[in-house]
């Protein structure tokens, strides 16, 4: 299937969102119908889980459509399928639920966003079917070891042990970022699999995540920031994010990265994001969100930046929610994109350096229309309006990336390419023409472009391509 436009695909989940409420009313009404066993064994706790799972369903479902990942609708349903089994209830129920959320959106939903649903929920039901998968492997590590010993010392409500145990690892010499990485996260992870499996209580998990939180704040004066300064950063999670280690870890270790780190916590509204970002005179905004479902509110935030800052300030997101949707983040309108925290710190520290692209075109709207797109991403933009004005720019400015349009008066691109691979060998040129079809451009990449682009060029194709030429 085609990947569907990123606006479509909104409309798409807010007509999910829309009637999600109603829907799961249907779904349970009819479901314990079929099966009033589940009334007896429940009691009145069988409607209102039914109504609340159906309406969680349906939430994973418009945060799988508008991410258009359809593999992480399948990953919501395999490890919903892997939950339930843990605790005695067969995968069937949950495909015969998925199917009546597939019937009732056919009946609700115009035709092509009711198909869309339906062949997401097809491979949902399918992924049900077929049992859930198996949950994902632990990594393995040097800490590996102690991250199960710390696992168990949380679990088991021993705070003093479980910091004693990583005291006693930096004592041996152990960088504290390895034990942030390799023990605590390993560890959450290990924890977060055994809640999975019915293995451990609710109250176990968060007892775990208290005791974490306590030695997150014992090794933090024991971080030693270097004397270098990279930037400043503000650190949050958007409305409804109510997990919080994993952003906390990102920000301690940021600042032992050499960051000045401004932590919100998480669930912390848009406006008083923007406003912490002004007041610290941030670099960069580093997002997290753990839900898919939570992508809405990301998107609502990133905006707000946008409109507040105008791409002077970049955004880094990451968590969960991006991990099965690795290209979300660009259209979304973020910087980067991070899955773990040695990810997170190697993309701050990306972001730290800001990078240069002149834009070379003789049409004054195309300079304005590319520079806009790429100041908003976080670029800096120099503009020149023919061949020797770019090679002027380019002795006065260190320039990363060069965008030159092949057509122009007083000297065109085909002529200052070769001009800009002998002067500076380093420096990247996508080579961009609206004449004379591919020839040009087939020349220019003879001549020493890197890539070419055709106009008219979209956000989309100009960010990618950009981006793509600046990772060579």
């Amino acid at each position: 299937m085609a990947r569907i436009e990123f606006g479509r695909r909104i409309q798409i989940a807010r007509a999910i969102r829309a009637c999600r409420a109603a829907v799961a009313e249907e779904v349970t009404t009819a479901f314990l119908a079929r099966h009033p066993d589940w009334e007896l064994k429940y009691g009145d706790r069988a409607r209102e889980f039914g109504i609340k799972d159906a309406v969680y369903h349906q939430d994973f479902l418009a945060a799988a459509i508008e991410c258009g990942e359809v593999e992480a609708f399948v990953d919501y349903c395999e490890w919903a399928a892997r939950m339930l089994l843990a605790r005695d209830i067969k995968p069937r129920f949950l495909s015969e639920n998925l199917t009546q959320i597939g019937g009732q959106l056919n009946a609700r939903l115009p035709a092509p966003a009711a198909d869309i649903a339906a062949s997401y929920l097809r491979r949902g039901v399918e992924s049900c079917l077929q049992g859930g998968g198996k949950s994902e492997a632990e990594p393995i590590g040097k800490l590996e070891q102690l991250a199960g010993v710390y696992a168990n010392a949380a679990l088991g409500g021993h705070r003093q042990a479980a910091l004693n145990l990583l005291l006693e690892a930096v004592r041996q010499g152990h960088p504290v970022s390895d034990l942030y990485s390799e023990v605590l996260q390993a560890a959450m992870r290990r924890i977060g699999v055994l809640w999975e499996q019915n293995e451990i209580t609710v109250a176990q998990e968060h007892m775990a995540t208290a005791i974490t939180q306590f030695v997150l704040a014992q090794l933090y004066p024991l971080i030693e920031p270097p004397a270098q300064l990279r930037g400043r950063i503000v650190v949050t999670g958007v409305e409804g994010e109510f997990h919080q280690i994993g952003a906390n870890m990102v920000a301690d270790m940021l600042e032992a990265n050499g960051w000045d780190v401004r932590f919100l916590g998480t669930d912390t509204p848009v406006g008083a994001v923007v406003a912490a970002v002004e007041e610290h005179q941030a670099d960069v905004l580093g997002v997290s969100a753990t839900l898919l479902f939570n992508i809405p509110n990301v998107v609502r935030l990133i905006d707000a930046v946008r409109a507040r800052f105008r791409g002077k300030v970049q955004v880094l997101v990451g968590g969960s929610a991006f991990r099965l949707a690795p290209s979300l983040y660009e259209e979304i309108g973020a910087n980067a994109c991070a899955l773990d925290l040695k990810s997170a710190i190697a993309a701050a520290n990306g972001l730290a350096s800001k990078k240069s692209v002149l834009v070379a075109d003789d049409d004054a709207g195309v300079r304005r229309y590319l520079s806009r797109i790429l100041e908003e991403a976080g670029y800096e933009v120099l503009l020149a309006e023919n061949g020797k004005e770019a090679m002027r720019q380019l002795r006065a400015h260190p320039v990363h990336l060069v965008l030159i349009d092949l057509v122009m008066p007083e000297q065109d691109g085909l002529e200052t390419i070769p001009m800009i691979k002998a002067a500076f060998p380093d420096t990247r040129i996508i080579a961009i023409s609206g004449a004379f079809g591919a020839t040009f451009l087939r020349v220019a990449k003879a001549f020493g472009a890197l890539d070419t682009l055709a106009k008219p060029i979209s956000r989309e194709t100009l960010l990618r391509r950009v981006r793509q030429a600046l990772a060579v």
